[in-house]
């Protein structure tokens, strides 16, 4: 039973790697610019100005309005790939007890079977990195060249943007596409930046500010509601 959760999460990653592949062809074929990938923490806080942070608490501020209609009210708007892990699960733990998983159950088990693959899932420092490195490098695959796209591009480049996060187990369809917005909403700033100084690299790190802005607000967020369900569910064990 171990080996066939495990090549379940196996096989849930593989389609992720799919997914990401079909995803990519969206974005218009351009030159990589290899110079700006270092953007670290001491960067992003040298160069932080007031404008950055009103304009990603902006962005998450529509982020999270599109996030609430798009998951009330798109087909299939709730649906994720760990969605279908937990669907997976329940069934599984009911064919073999008799008796239906509790939610809690199916979270804990992913988690565990997540956990235990994740260096081989998740090779390198991923969060020592840091968000603004992150914010960065999707900058660079997402918006550079924005400044020669015609309005199509930029709309398919912002659709990968959001689409790309669906191979993130947890992300479901419904913050995929209010990450639709996210992207226009950078690409938007990333493009008016150009057209003011004319340079790629200042462009960049102008939409990387505000990207990281946006991320770091969002996580903020997220924080305090998994703290809040988390703190439900230890009074719910303790009771």
């Amino acid at each position: 039973m171990k080996k066939f959760f495990y090549g379940l999460v196996e096989a849930i990653f593989s389609i992720r790697h799919y997914i990401a592949i079909g995803v990519m062809r969206l974005i218009p074929a351009q030159p990589h610019p290899t110079p700006y990938t270092i953007f670290t923490w001491q960067i992003f806080f040298r160069d932080l100005k007031w404008r950055h942070i009103i304009l990603g608490t902006i962005g998450v501020g529509c982020t999270m309005g599109l996030l609430n209609l798009f998951w009330d009210h798109m087909p299939l708007g709730q649906y994720s790939l760990l969605s279908s892990i937990t669907t997976f699960v329940d069934f599984v733990v009911l064919k073999i007890t008799g008796h239906k998983a509790q939610p809690i159950l199916s979270y804990i088990i992913i988690a565990i079977l997540v956990a235990g693959k994740a260096p081989r899932l998740f090779p390198g420092n991923v969060v020592g990195k840091g968000v603004p490195f992150w914010a960065m490098r999707e900058e660079m695959v997402f918006r550079f060249g924005a400044e020669r796209w015609n309005p199509v591009q930029k709309f398919r480049s912002a659709l990968a943007f959001g689409l790309i996060h669906f191979d993130n187990i947890i992300y479901p369809l419904a913050a995929c596409f209010a990450f639709l917005f996210s992207g226009l909403y950078l690409t938007a700033i990333y493009v008016h930046t150009y057209k003011k100084t004319g340079s790629t690299y200042l462009a960049l790190k102008e939409s990387a500010i505000v990207h990281a802005v946006h991320n770091i607000i969002a996580f903020i967020i997220v924080g305090c509601i998994l703290t809040y369900f988390l703190a439900q569910v230890v009074v719910i064990l303790l009771n």
